[in-house]
């Protein structure tokens, strides 16, 4: 990209509308030469494919007044593909937002059993108490 050029990049509408967030930087530094990659996470409780070569961000060149007087030069620049470890972050299982409410809600349930659980021992030893201590009166 030109040192005269800024660019700004977001989600399409459609797919926003899904539950898709986009979460890379929004903007395309003066200077940038590379290819762009962009992180998408469904916050929503669907899937959601995008089809091969489908649409899915749009971008606004910015022609600036004055070229940059400092363009673009960090550890992305020149990139043609993902790392090794930016791969590894694709292929791993992360949970959706209902997949952890519903995580939540059965630990919320444990936690209500354990609770019940409690209180019948409790009162167990309170009555077990209460019989003692009346024995102990009655029978001396």
């Amino acid at each position: 990209m030109s040192t005269k050029v800024a660019a700004r990049y977001g989600l399409r509408s459609r797919f926003a509308r899904k539950g898709l967030i986009l979460l890379s930087g929004p903007q395309i530094d003066p200077g940038f030469e590379g290819t762009l990659s962009v992180t998408i996470f469904n916050a929503g409780t669907s899937e959601v494919v995008l089809g091969y070569q489908e649409k899915f961000v749009t971008i606004e060149f910015f022609l600036l007044k004055t070229p940059a007087s400092r363009p673009y030069s960090g550890p992305y620049q020149g990139q043609t593909s993902i790392s090794s470890e930016e791969a590894a972050l694709l292929t791993k299982e992360y949970k959706n937002f209902s997949e952890i409410e519903d995580a939540i809600a059965k630990f919320q349930g444990d936690i209500d059993n354990i609770k019940n659980f409690v209180y019948v021992v409790l009162f167990g030893i309170i009555v077990g108490a209460v019989i003692v201590i009346l024995q102990e009166l009655i029978f001396k």
